[in-house]
């Protein structure tokens, strides 16, 4: 699984987050504890002018919120080794189909609770800013990804 589109959403606090189950799909308002894993061997929804990304693993909370007119979605975690944050926000449509979570390989070992697909059609915007592997290095990365999904902008400092 990579750093894409559909994981980063794919994607607060674990204060009082569910753990979610693999398998599940995710759509109710609530705090979920889920998994976004990072692997060069995936690029994001066919955005192949991206750098590779990862690896790596980040654990923390996602937040779903029904506004009515849309859905919010907002993941904040760590990665599991190095401890880097990173924080993604996204805005769906209401006929948003919730985050798939589902157990997979990454390197050699079996991760689970893992953002597998975001329903990207419904996607109608999101932000990502945090620290990742990059080409080999871990770098800050600021994004924004529109309606198709599209990206909009990448910065990697």
């Amino acid at each position: 699984m990579s750093l894409s589109i559909r994981s980063l959403a794919a994607v607060l606090i674990l204060a009082g987050a569910v753990p979610a189950l693999a398998g599940n799909v995710v759509r109710d308002p609530g705090q979920y504890s889920v998994r976004i894993a990072v692997d060069p061997s995936v690029l994001p929804l066919g955005l192949a002018d991206l750098p590779a990304l990862g690896p790596g693993v980040y654990a923390g909370t996602l937040t779903v919120g029904d506004e009515g007119a849309h859905v919010e979605v907002r993941f904040q975690g760590t990665e599991e080794t190095t401890g880097d944050p990173v924080t993604i926000q996204g805005r769906f449509a209401p006929s948003w189909n919730g985050i798939s979570l589902d157990t997979v390989r990454l390197r050699g070992r079996s991760v689970e609770d893992v953002v597998t697909d975001i329903d990207p059609a419904a996607l109608t915007r999101m932000k990502i800013n945090g620290v990742v592997r990059v080409d080999g290095f871990t770098s800050q990365v600021a994004a924004e990804v529109g309606p198709g999904p599209r990206l909009m902008r990448w910065t990697v400092r």
